[in-house]
This record gives C-alpha cells, sequence and structure tokens, in this order.
C-alpha cells in the first residue's frame, strides 16, 4: 500500500494503464515503464488476472505520492545534458 497515496480514477471505458501513467506520473524523471509497473503492483485489483493489458473500467487506482515513488525507485539519476 502507498502511504498518503492519492487516487485516479474511476476509469474510463478505453482508458490504458499507459495513459493514466502518463498522466498520474509526477515528472519525466520517472519513466512510464517503471510508472506502470507501479500502478499495476500497487493496484493488482484493477487488472483482470494481474495483466497490464486488462485494466478495469471503474476502477479506482492509488497513487504514490512523488515521496512515495522517490523511496520505492531510489534518488531518479540525472541524465547528463
Amino acid at each position: 500500500s502507498f502511504e498518503g497515496a492519492s487516487f485516479y480514477g474511476p476509469v474510463k471505458v478505453g482508458e490504458t494503464l499507459a495513459a493514466v501513467a502518463n498522466r498520474v506520473r509526477p515528472s519525466t524523471a520517472i519513466s512510464l515503464r517503471q510508472m506502470m509497473a507501479i500502478l499495476l503492483a500497487g493496484n493488482p485489483a484493477a487488472f483482470a488476472n494481474g495483466n497490464p493489458n486488462t485494466l478495469r473500467t471503474g476502477a479506482t487506482l492509488k497513487v504514490p505520492t512523488s515521496q512515495a515513488l522517490s523511496a520505492l525507485l531510489g534518488a531518479p539519476a540525472a541524465t547528463p545534458a
């Protein structure tokens, strides 16, 4: 569970995990793939059989805070310019 989490939802018809992850991702320091994996792991009931392609319409997803994301991922590395 994500302490101090916010929520996203209800998921609309046709909405994908990638679209939701992109919408709730706090910054580009977290990759879209990482955000998708975190949402999937933290919201198993929102997906049929744990399949990331089967996001359930009407589901409400827990979204970790930026601080919780940093703790889960470690401090994101700076990208050289």
